[in-house]
């Protein structure tokens, strides 16, 4: 499965499973998403990051370029990006 599926399956899941919040004072839940290489095929993300996507569906979503994959991989496995 290729880096991009699982960023997108990952953010599907949490799309799909995040609660409702109040409408008082909407809580939004952070999430880190870790990049290797800036490509084409990840620019939706920050498409629909910057299009209010993720906040209308009660996320905070922060894109970090992490330079090279066993970077990325270390930082994964360590727990600093899901």
């Amino acid at each position: 499965m290729t880096l991009f599926r699982m960023i997108a399956a990952a953010i599907l899941v949490l799309m799909l499973t995040s609660g409702v919040h109040s409408a008082d004072a909407p809580k939004l839940e952070r999430l880190v998403i870790g990049y290797p290489a800036p490509v084409a095929s990840l620019g939706i993300v920050d498409v629909m990051r910057k299009g209010g996507l993720f906040k209308k569906n009660g996320l905070d979503v922060d894109l970090v370029y992490i330079q090279g994959s066993p970077i990325l991989t270390t930082a994964m496995v360590s727990g600093q990006v899901p």
